[in-house]
């Protein structure tokens, strides 16, 4: 007979707005395979942060609400197909194990129970607003960080060091392309992954000077490069932007099935949740 394991998460509300609409990057200790370094939730589904780049995970969110949650004779449900794509980046020739730094952690914590094993169950997990690669090229480090409810990441190159070590290679899209307006499209089955066209600044005697930036593309490799040159000398940073504007719903199925409250009035809910991973 199969197990349904609930997640049941238990948030202390204090100093939370309400409506206000973060973007949580919720660490693996355990919980979750061991390849995945953060989880992020974006629009039909989630956004995995690896040692080695990134791995986009979507499903079709339509399917969610438009199947029936049919059962069979002794209560069990039955197998339903849900379509999605999956768009993973690598880093090419990057450090294999940078460390991560996590900054702004959120006034919340969040406890998982998602199996039978009682090794990968995880406690007192605190999001976090940003999470740095750090040394994730010599001289380069990554930033990825929630920007007025939008997801961004910045390319942070020290003096002296080479932003065209930084390349990324893109599978499992339907295409990629570099449009008329310097954005970079990443299309999918089910959306379009856009990176705005990037910004680099370089900061010179206090003052944030602008340096032309642009993606470039060879087949599925992208990588950056500056028409007009810059100052090596000077810190440079690299600023593009994600952008999931084709992207709708909710991010995986779900049931609340009960809440109480506890002796210390924290809010304990209980529930059903098919999310991915």
């Amino acid at each position: 007979m199969k197990r349904l394991f609930v997640l049941l998460a238990l948030i202390c509300l204090t100093n939370i707005s309400i409506g206000q609409e973060e973007i949580w990057m919720h660490p693996n200790r355990g919980q979750w395979h061991d390849n995945i370094e953060y989880k992020i939730a974006i629009p039909s589904g989630n956004l995995y942060l690896e040692k080695g780049g990134f791995t986009y995970d979507f499903s079709n969110e339509r399917e969610l609400y438009n199947h029936a949650h049919e059962e069979d004779g002794n209560h069990n449900h039955k197998k339903e197909k849900l379509s999605g794509q999956v768009v993973k980046t690598t880093f090419l020739g990057a450090n294999p194990n940078p460390s991560f730094q996590e900054l702004d952690a959120a006034p919340f914590y969040e406890n998982y129970f998602l199996s039978a094993d009682t090794t990968t169950w995880a406690q007192f997990v605190f999001p976090c607003n940003q999470v740095n690669y750090l040394s994730l090229y010599p001289g380069i480090d990554l930033e990825m960080y929630e920007s007025q409810h939008s997801l961004k990441y910045d390319i942070i190159v020290e003096p002296g060091a080479d932003p065209n070590l930084f390349k990324v290679n893109y599978e499992g899209q339907n295409k990629i392309s570099i449009t008329n307006d310097g954005e970079l499209w990443v299309e999918t089955n089910l959306g379009t992954i856009v990176e705005r066209k990037p910004y680099a600044y370089q900061v010179i005697n206090g003052v944030k000077q602008e340096v032309t930036c642009q993606f470039k593309l060879i087949e599925s490799v992208m990588s950056f490069e500056f028409p007009d040159g810059y100052n090596n000398s000077i810190p440079l940073v690299i600023d593009p932007q994600l952008a999931f504007s084709t992207f709708t719903g909710a991010t995986s199925d779900n049931w609340g099935m009960t809440a109480c409250p506890d002796v210390n009035k924290n809010l304990i809910a209980g529930g059903i949740v098919f999310g991915s991973g």
